[in-house]
């Protein structure tokens, strides 16, 4: 499977660069490093919204995939007339130094498996020179809209204040914290089990990108699907044919990889886990646990 980079269906719609995000929705970088997004909702309509640093803001809804790449692109039209076209030249040139750089700096993956920028270059020129579009220019181009749109994490927690000294007020405060405890650890157990509403697929569709291409990087031959379900949990369903092409030895480490690319950008409330399942019998095949950073092979 290659990195989903302007799909063919896109391409019959429209001149503009489109990129999937997994699960029926596709995003359009613009030169301040905002996005555009079209996606199907639940109830089969299109939403057409647009993300700045990580806010979501829906234009409007339509009933089909033409008429919300138009409002899209009316709305491009009249707040950036710089978003190039997939026609313009440049986009069929070699990816440059500046874009692989970029990316090694965003991409905490792409450094641990490359270790200098100049290993990245590298390999997209590679890619690029066996006939591959998505490590073109105009390619590495959308993976840095991508990126940049991937919000910050900053690892802060609030601290709630202690309670009052009075053991009236200690043994209702335990209660409450007891009682939430038991709400908290029903809803970890029933959400894997539930699919995940619209506005979750949209928060995590960045991370769905990163798994992808994760993916493609180490497996490009393999046709995945990615099923996101509730509190933030990922199932990749994929033949076991072609997860068992990887070497033995650098399945736990590719695992690790994925499981990071998913974890880094979802909320990690509900304990959230990826779990890699074969298509054909659902047999899971590796799991990685995002409260733990620990990835098994089954």
């Amino acid at each position: 499977m290659k990195p989903p980079d302007n799909p063919d269906e896109i391409k019959r719609l429209s001149e503009f660069p489109w990129v999937a995000n997994g699960e029926g929705g596709y995003h359009l970088g613009r030169s301040d490093h905002s996005l555009l997004s079209v996606r199907q909702n639940v109830l089969g309509s299109w939403e057409v919204a647009t993300h700045v640093r990580g806010v979501r803001s829906i234009i409007g809804t339509v009933p089909d995939l033409p008429s919300a790449l138009k409002l899209a692109e009316e709305a491009l039209a009249a707040a950036d007339q710089r978003v190039p076209t997939t026609t313009a030249s440049w986009r069929q040139e070699p990816p440059t130094q500046p874009q692989c750089n970029r990316i090694w700096q965003l991409d905490a993956i792409i450094r641990e498996r490359f270790k200098t920028p100049d290993g990245y270059l590298s390999f997209c020129q590679r890619q690029y020179d066996s006939g591959d579009q998505d490590f073109s220019k105009g390619g590495v181009s959308s993976r840095i809209d991508a990126l940049q749109q991937m919000p910050a994490n900053t690892g802060k927690t609030e601290v709630a204040a202690g309670p009052g000294n009075k053991s009236d007020t200690l043994g209702c405060s335990a209660w409450l914290v007891l009682l939430a405890l038991m709400g908290w650890g029903a809803v970890v157990t029933y959400s894997p089990h539930t699919k995940a509403d619209t506005e979750a697929l949209d928060k995590a569709a960045t991370a769905r990108g990163a798994v992808a291409y994760q993916f493609a990087l180490t497996i490009p031959q393999a046709d995945i699907r990615l099923e996101q379900l509730g509190g933030f949990n990922l199932e990749v369903w994929i033949t076991q044919h072609d997860f068992d092409s990887m070497p033995y030895p650098d399945r736990k480490g590719f695992v690790e990889r994925v499981g990071k690319a998913w974890c880094g950008p979802v909320e990690q409330m509900l304990l959230p886990s990826l779990a890699i399942r074969d298509v054909h019998n659902g047999k899971e095949l590796a799991s990685y646990s995002c409260v733990f950073s620990y990835a098994s092979l089954d």
